[in-house]
């Protein structure tokens, strides 16, 4: 009986994984290009301005309130196996690349675009944005609150430390923090005695 009870759970739990993969794919069909298997969604999604230019791979990880935007000719990609927490933003206006076993921490913001500002004597708001590609290589771990901004590659295997500003790009398997953020060492290597 005891089996009979635990296989009747195991069936009705990949029923709801099932039901709430069809549900979202249909819902949200309208926002992506495409919405991996097995990706799943712990709350609300928001949306800015999405013109059914963002793709998500398989098995990914969305947390409650992220915030996706990408503008008219532009593009969001996220890999397979990635997880974006709780209500951290990625706003678009070229094109935002998110590589394979990425880990996202909570309240990061990704934006590939920034605000025009040299005109003297024009309001901020009327002089448009600059803006560069990003791109976030595989197997990445951006920690709680960081914020990267346009035109940055980070490399493979990259680690950043919790409430960095990432101005620059950094090559593969850097371990960087602060802001602006800089390179602390390359994973592998030791640590160095204070």
């Amino acid at each position: 009986m005891h089996l009979l009870i635990k296989s009747i759970w195991y069936v009705l739990r990949q029923l709801r994984s099932t039901i709430k993969y069809v549900y979202f794919k249909c819902t949200l069909g309208s926002y992506f290009t495409s919405l991996g298997k097995g990706t799943k969604f712990y709350g609300r999604l928001r949306f800015g301005s999405v013109e059914n230019n963002i793709s998500i791979g398989e098995h990914c990880m969305i947390g409650h309130d992220v915030f996706l935007s990408a503008q008219k000719n532009s593009f969001i990609s996220i890999g397979n196996n990635c997880s974006i927490n709780t209500s951290t933003h990625i706003v678009s206006t070229q094109r935002i690349t998110i590589k394979d076993g990425t880990r996202i921490g909570e309240f990061c913001s990704i934006r590939d675009q920034n605000h025009s500002f040299e005109n003297m004597h024009e309001p901020i708001y009327k002089q448009g944005f600059t803006g560069a590609a990003i791109s976030i290589e595989e197997n990445c771990w951006i920690g709680r609150g960081v914020m990267i901004t346009a035109g940055v590659k980070l490399g493979q295997g990259c680690v950043v430390g919790a409430n960095s500003v990432v101005t620059k790009s950094f090559e593969e398997n850097s371990i960087i923090a602060g802001v602006p953020a800089k390179l602390i060492r390359k994973r592998g290597e030791l640590k160095k005695a204070d």
